[in-house]
């Protein structure tokens, strides 16, 4: 609550220059810390683009994964359907 607060008392969530720029938690129907009018996809021509991890790699991760949560005759099936 305490961060909450000192959001509503700073002055420059409401962005300088663009009155509907960042809302305050207080003007919203929704429970959000600010709200920016800003598009989710605006950024993403400028991020890096992310490999796409080998096949093999993924398996071995949600092998590793789920072997806690199996039991042994379970993991071995798992591990010869992959």
């Amino acid at each position: 609550m305490a961060l909450l607060s000192m959001a509503r008392s700073r002055l420059y969530w409401k962005t300088v220059g663009q009155p509907e720029g960042i809302k305050l938690e207080q003007e919203m129907d929704r429970p959000f810390v600010h709200w920016s009018t800003i598009p989710i996809k605006h950024f993403q021509p400028s991020l890096p683009r992310l490999r796409i991890p080998k096949l093999e790699d993924t398996i071995n991760r949600y092998l590793a994964a789920q072997k806690p949560l199996l039991n042994e005759e379970e993991d071995r099936n798992s591990e010869k359907t992959c």
